[in-house]
């Protein structure tokens, strides 16, 4: 049995997704994409709050790359 870790993933067989029926299947898509949008824009907000600290006191070099004072 194959482990992975991962946020918030849903992972599904081919096989299994192809032996539902076509309206399930959309269904089950559907909801993944709308699930999927919801916690891409929730993680990315977190990231943002986490990392806005650290971007304050970040400036740009003659070379045009990050560094930190």
């Amino acid at each position: 049995m194959p482990i992975a870790t991962a946020v918030g993933a849903i992972v599904n067989g081919k096989r299994r997704l192809e032996g539902m029926t076509p309206a399930l299947r959309t269904l089950f898509l559907d909801t993944g994409k709308i699930a999927a949008n919801a916690l891409k824009t929730k993680i990315r907000s977190e990231d943002d709050a986490a990392f806005k600290p650290s971007r304050a006191h970040r400036t740009r070099g003659a070379d045009g790359l990050s560094s930190f004072p």
